[in-house]
């Protein structure tokens, strides 16, 4: 059987028919909003009343001065200061003056014992004569005070000043003129007290 020709199929132009449109709904987009929270700020204060403060506290064992405290507080209320918050201020004024205190003792009594030691290490008047030169500055007090005798011996237990070498050699002097001139009191005799009210603060007798 014979091959037949090929014979191409008629070309025909398909018409062209546009898509239907279709309008989309219109949407919004969705609004973001960031969130930032306000700092908050104290109202200001709008009335003219004075800020009242309770009784501050102050360490055991120490008390705060009234006139200080009274010139301050003015300070705290002018500065709205809470009460929590100006007791801060007195607790801090109070730490310092007691360390202050504390710092004064503590140099004071080292110079209280530099006395004494050189005392103790005079070759006149210390040593083993150490008990004898107090006797005598106690007898000097009692014979040349007079009636000033009870508030000499006060002030000099107070500041320690029968303890300082010059001063104690000086009454052991004045007592020893005593003893060898029998100089009277009032009554004609000499009245000794015991010589460690004046050394109070001391081992040495």
């Amino acid at each position: 059987m014979a091959d037949e020709p090929v014979v191409d199929a008629p070309k025909v132009d398909a018409p062209v028919v546009d898509a239907p449109k279709v309008d989309a709904p219109l949407v919004d987009a969705p609004k973001i909003e960031a969130k930032v929270d306000a700092p908050k700020v104290d109202a200001p204060k709008t009335d003219d009343a004075p800020i009242v403060y309770t009784e501050f506290k102050a360490p055991e064992g120490m008390t705060l001065d009234k006139a200080a405290l009274e010139a301050v507080t003015p300070m705290f209320a002018a500065d709205n200061l809470t009460q929590e918050q100006a007791q801060k201020y007195i607790d801090l004024y109070a730490a310092q003056i007691k360390n202050a205190g504390e710092a004064n003792s503590k140099a004071w009594g080292e110079t209280i014992k530099g006395w004494q030691d050189t005392l103790k290490a005079d070759p006149d008047f210390g040593g083993a004569k150490l008990t004898e030169t107090t006797s005598l500055a106690a007898k000097a007090i009692d014979a040349y005070g007079g009636k000033d005798a009870p508030e000499l011996r006060e002030f000099m237990k107070t500041y320690g000043l029968g303890d300082h070498p010059a001063f104690a050699r000086f009454l052991a002097r004045a007592g020893r003129s005593v003893r060898e001139d029998g100089l009277p009191t009032g009554n004609g005799t000499v009245q000794v007290q015991d010589a460690r009210s004046l050394y109070p603060n001391s081992n040495m007798n």
